[in-house]
């Protein structure tokens, strides 16, 4: 660490001053030189200071005066908008509240599920235990249909099992229409199994064995049997515009709702 020196010593020499300034110092007749300005100059600058002041004052009062104006705007805005009042855009949908349903058969409760509150059972002269809904949902309608098929007529009776069920579903469709349908494997609550076909046509008339498509398309969830409920199948029809992942997200949450 370096030591600083204990005391500086500051020298002027005459060398680096002027010739008259020199002279003085070597004669020590040092003048002082004391400024007394003007009265007309005081006044002057009186006169500025205050202005400035006032300048300022204006300017501070102005911008108060915006602010408290932007703050009534906002309290304003505030009480005359209705707390539920919810902004939504044009590519928004608003989804309906949903509500827990039970059908019943023979004072039984067959289903026990969650519809949008939206939708209103519509069912009239169905055949094999089939319940109908009619509503919207997302901004689409839809027909729903809770049914437990009686498999009256069908090829080879009542199928064994969920993939046997779904492969003489598929064969009473054309070759080039079976093509378009997708499906997908579900597990249920209480381990029931399910699959999902999607982009089928809607049935319009069925008698066991043989049956009519129209052009709809629809999605149909086949629920496989079990110890306390027969096969039983949900199918959601749009009414308008097939938008398949709208549907799919509308069936799949009835699915996931189902009390077994």
């Amino acid at each position: 660490m370096d030591h600083l020196p204990r005391k500086i010593e500051t020298k002027t020499s005459p060398f680096s001053l002027p010739k008259s300034t020199t002279n003085s110092i070597q004669n020590k007749r040092i003048k002082t030189m004391v400024y007394s300005p003007k009265k007309e100059n005081n006044f002057f600058y009186l006169a500025t200071s205050v202005f400035v002041i006032l300048a300022t004052g204006i300017i501070v009062y102005v911008l108060i005066s915006l602010s408290q104006l932007q703050k009534l705007s906002q309290v304003s805005n505030t009480t005359n908008t209705p707390n539920d009042t919810v902004e939504v855009s044009d590519t928004d949908t608003i989804q309906s509240k949903w509500a827990l349903r039970e059908i019943k058969i023979n004072n039984n409760v067959v289903w026990s599920l969650q519809l949008p509150s939206a939708f209103i059972e519509t069912t009239v002269g169905a055949s094999d235990g089939i319940t109908i809904f009619s509503g919207d949902e997302m901004g689409e309608s839809y027909k729903l249909q809770l049914g437990f098929p009686l498999f009256t007529n069908y090829p080879g009776g009542e199928p064994e099992d969920l993939k046997s069920w779904i492969q003489k579903e598929l064969d009473f469709l054309k070759p080039e229409d079976s093509l378009n349908v997708k499906s997908e494997s579900f597990t249920l609550s209480n381990n029931v199994q399910a699959t999902l076909l999607l982009n089928m046509n809607e049935i319009t008339a069925d008698s066991g064995n043989a049956r009519v498509f129209g052009q709809k398309k629809s999605l149909v969830l086949y629920i496989s049997k079990t110890k306390n409920r027969n096969f039983s199948k949900i199918t959601l029809i749009p009414q308008g515009e097939y938008r398949e992942e709208t549907a799919k997200s509308i069936i799949e949450r009835i699915a996931s709702s189902i009390k077994f």
